[in-house]
């Protein structure tokens, strides 16, 4: 039987972050990309969520952004849930050295405007035995 999984993605991430974890899993699993809702509020984004996903309940993946998502829908709508999966995501709110990091960022490309993910930047977040996929490289440099 084919297992359905609903995957929210990270912020300015889409459909390519499933591409390799779908060629893993093979046809016993079926990945489902759900767009990110353009709302304001956590609140609304999963209040949007509840009208764009299945009323039965659900296998629901969460990517980094998308894991604080799947973690407010699960929370909000628990009987729609039949499993949860958060990747790169913590139970808790950021770290206040991680929120003051991200500010950093934030200001220094509003001053000087956004340019992309560096080649260097996408290798580091590969692991080891994947720094020497380009096509990986270029997926996150895509994205980004």
């Amino acid at each position: 039987m084919l297992a359905n999984v609903y995957c929210l993605p990270g912020t300015m991430c889409d459909e390519r972050l499933w591409h390799y974890t779908q060629q893993a899993l093979g046809e016993s699993i079926f990945l489902k990309h759900v767009s990110i809702p353009m709302e304001e509020t956590i609140e609304t984004i999963v209040d949007a969520l509840a009208v764009i996903l299945p009323e039965h309940p659900i296998n629901l993946l969460g990517f980094s952004m998308g894991g604080y998502l799947a973690c407010a829908f699960a929370v909000k709508y628990p009987e729609r849930v039949n499993g949860l999966i958060v990747v790169s995501n913590t139970a808790t709110s950021l770290l206040d050295s991680e929120r003051q990091q991200r500010e950093i960022a934030l200001n220094w490309v509003t001053k000087q405007g956004y340019g992309g993910i560096p080649k260097k930047k996408a290798i580091i977040m590969l692991s080891q035995a994947n720094k020497v996929r380009e096509e990986l490289v270029e997926c996150i440099q895509s994205v980004g």
